[in-house]
């Protein structure tokens, strides 16, 4: 028996990497079972228990100790490790249907949520930025603050979220554990974080939402899997994409050209955030985050897209074309098949050079 591991104990894997698992399994792609060690890194934690849940009903997962999981290996069964993902499996998250869903009683308390929070039949847009101060909460343990480059502040997306209330549409800033509370007074953006928040929330409203506002935090591969598209902004590392067709992105702000991006490999550097810092200013290079505008622009470009009212250029198409060939075919990111946001790369021409 090939045995995997269930990796649980944060959000973005256990939803993205599972999914996979299940996409690929019903192809009779891979074989195998599922197994959470509950004294192991990756199982002793479970990041969401309605996500969890949803699995478990797809699934069988074997919840063993480590001591009697190495036991199961020298029975003759295989240590697959855990579950793979290389964040560039866009074949099969635009070909594979989904494979979890929601019962009709998680539906009916889902709509009770919204309710709740005044949304009735309205559309509405999950937004949520990336804090270290998750992580710091989480596993403090563990030293994150390798990934603290890709943080972003919520305050940069309340222009955008204003923009989206014009249109009649809601928005529910996401989180668990935010270091930052909404300042706003629009009664349309809604602070679930601070006032809604449940892991049932955390699954069914990126799962249910008409598009997810987002950053590279986990959260928002919950609307990858249930096939909700992301508008993903502040997005690094640069070797990286959303995997849904209908997806648009923009990475953070470069003070260099595309065309040498991809060769500043910050993930490989990640994990000694000395030798990142040195790299960054061996190559004069600065990362800033998304503007307010910019992201406005974004969450435009998704609601367009959305509804049929995009408008593509051909001297911009031209562009992100020439951009997609800077992405040898060892990046995770090549051959994505997410849209680059218009307006960005319309900023950023001079880059490519």
């Amino acid at each position: 028996m090939n045995m995997y591991h269930l990796f649980s104990a944060r959000i973005g894997h256990l939803a993205m990497n599972t999914e996979l698992f299940l996409r690929r399994q019903s192809r009779g792609m891979v074989e195998g079972e599922l197994f959470r060690i509950t004294d192991h890194f990756s199982g002793e934690k479970v990041a969401n228990q309605q996500l969890y849940k949803m699995i478990q009903r797809r699934a069988v997962v074997h919840e063993v100790t480590l001591q009697e999981y190495q036991a199961l290996v020298a029975q003759g069964n295989t240590d697959c490790g855990m579950l793979y993902s290389g964040s560039n499996e866009f074949w099969e998250f635009n070909n594979i249907e989904p494979q979890l869903s929601f019962t009709e009683a998680e539906l009916e308390e889902g709509q009770q949520l919204l309710n709740k929070m005044g949304i009735h039949k309205s559309p509405y847009v999950c937004i949520h930025d990336r804090s270290s101060h998750y992580l710091a909460s989480k596993f403090p343990e563990t030293n994150f603050t390798h990934h603290n480059y890709r943080d972003c502040s919520i305050d940069n997306y309340l222009k955008a979220a204003e923009w989206l209330t014009t249109k009649g549409v809601y928005v529910i800033r996401m989180g668990e554990l935010i270091s930052t509370p909404l300042k706003t007074d629009n009664p349309m953006i809604i602070d679930y974080a601070t006032q809604h928040r449940t892991d049932f929330g955390d699954a069914f409203l990126p799962a249910t939402c008409d598009f997810f506002l987002c950053n590279t935090a986990g959260l928002y591969l919950v609307s990858t899997i249930m096939a909700r598209p992301v508008a993903a902004a502040n997005y690094v590392p640069f070797d990286m994409a959303p995997l849904l067709k209908e997806d648009v992105f923009m990475f953070k702000n470069l003070s260099i050209p595309f065309n040498i991006m991809h060769e500043i490999n910050l993930e490989m550097l990640e994990n000694n955030i000395v030798q990142l810092n040195e790299t960054l200013q061996k190559n004069n290079v600065s990362i800033e985050e998304n503007t307010p505008d910019q992201i406005m622009n974004l969450a435009i470009e998704m609601y367009q897209r959305l509804t049929n009212t995009f408008v593509p250029s051909f001297e911009i198409d031209q562009l992100k074309n020439k951009l997609r060939s800077y992405w040898k075919p060892t990046a995770r990111c090549h051959g994505y098949v997410s849209h680059i946001s218009s307006k960005f790369v319309d900023e950023k021409k001079q880059f490519f050079s």
